[in-house]
């Protein structure tokens, strides 16, 4: 049989907000040139109209008393009793805007829309994607949720996982396997530009590190290096970019307090949202990732290798897998502000040593690329919604898969 259309494909996600799981999927679907998009949202938030200026349909289905708070905050047992009637609102919902949509596939990209999109997927009788974007396990998500979540997966049995790291997938612990697509990057982002470190330098060497700000996060560890760089009398400025918005207002004004307490705010700023990374780690000589919790991926990491920037990253999750080998950057302790100074001194005091990373930074990056990523996307797609195009199930969905 022939393929008479292009799968329509209905992306769920609670979270309408520009962080990194839905930011990930914008330059995923940028690059789905074989699929129609619809989007549905769990609130509103500037993803709804951007999704509709690249030529998507969305929409929003208010997911309700469990939209606003931390998947970390979620009680199984007793949202299961509080929240059921809410949620199976929420379900009934998004299952409706899919079916309206005529969605082939539903795919969905964060913790709380697998568990609603997921149900609203077998609701309507559709094959579902579940992209597992975080690491599923204790401290950021409490054991009994981890617990329920995993007995879910058992039980829901998506179509396919899709996982952004094999340390994602790892965690997982799901049988059968899962399908390692890590998020891309543009290539024609992938290219040394802006501040540069050479025997020719003169001023602070700028470090950045960018994430929203919350503990976990580990801004904190990047300005006790930085305290300890200046007593070690290195001229250094740190540019701390990200907001609270989806973190901790609490934490950010102990960060503020923090640089002031060790007198080194004069070294430290703090930009806020940043809506371009890659202009930002231009503006940089070494980007900086702090993370005390494993990371399940780290893509602020691949931004700052496109930009030719070396990473000095938290030792854990998916940073090992980006960084291990090649050159493009160095693993530290997570929680270690002086082993991060020491890399950073080390970094600093090698004019020779910065140009071989950042050489090897635009080689990694470029391994990273959004097209490998949608290409494997869409393979996968295309075989789940095949039966409904017309076509033939097909018998693998190709590229390398990892056992969970």
């Amino acid at each position: 049989m022939t393929v008479t259309r292009r799968p329509r494909v209905g992306v769920v996600d609670h979270l309408a907000q520009p962080s990194g799981a839905q930011l990930a999927i914008s330059r995923l679907a940028a690059s789905l040139d074989g699929t129609d998009l619809y989007f549905v949202f769990g609130g509103d938030g500037p993803m709804v109209e951007a999704a509709r200026r690249n030529g998507h349909g969305a929409t929003v289905v208010p997911l309700g008393a469990l939209g606003g708070r931390k998947i970390a905050e979620i009680s199984p047992l007793r949202d299961a009793v509080l929240n059921s009637a809410g949620l199976s609102r929420s379900v009934a919902a998004t299952a409706r805007a899919l079916h309206r949509a005529g969605v082939d596939v539903v795919y969905t990209n964060s913790l709380k829309a697998h568990i609603y999109g997921g149900l609203a997927a077998r609701l309507i009788g559709r094959p579902w994607i579940a992209h597992v974007r975080d690491v599923l396990a204790p401290p950021y998500v409490p054991r009994g949720l981890q617990i329920a979540l995993r007995a879910f997966f058992l039980a829901g049995r998506p179509d396919a996982v899709v996982v952004n790291s094999r340390a994602t997938g790892d965690a997982l612990r799901i049988r059968g396997s899962v399908e390692v697509i890590p998020s891309g990057i543009d290539p024609n982002r992938v290219a040394a530009s802006g501040a540069r470190l050479d025997s020719a330098h003169r001023g602070p060497l700028r470090l950045g590190v960018l994430g929203r700000l919350e503990p976990w996060k580990g801004q904190h560890v990047a300005l006790a290096a930085v305290a300890e760089l200046r007593r070690r009398g290195l001229d250094v400025q740190l540019v701390v970019g990200g907001d609270a918005a989806h973190g901790s207002p609490e934490y950010e004004r102990e960060l503020r307090e923090t640089a002031r307490r060790n007198a080194i705010t004069d070294a430290v700023e703090f930009v806020g949202f940043v809506d371009d990374p890659y202009a930002f780690f231009e503006s940089v000589h070494v980007a900086l990732h702090t993370s005390v919790l494993p990371e399940p991926f780290g893509q602020v990491i691949v931004e700052a290798l496109a930009t030719g920037r070396p990473v000095i990253a938290s030792h854990g999750g998916g940073p090992i897998e980006i960084l291990s080998g090649g050159g493009a950057g160095v693993l530290s302790p997570p929680g270690d502000p002086i082993a991060l100074a020491e890399h950073v001194m080390d970094i600093a005091g090698d004019t020779v040593r910065y140009s071989r990373m950042s050489d090897a930074a635009l080689d990694r990056a470029r391994a990273f690329s959004i097209e490998r990523s949608a290409t494997r996307t869409q393979r996968l797609i295309t075989e789940l919604a095949g039966p409904r195009l017309g076509a033939p199930p097909a018998t693998s969905s190709g590229g390398p898969r990892h056992p969970a």
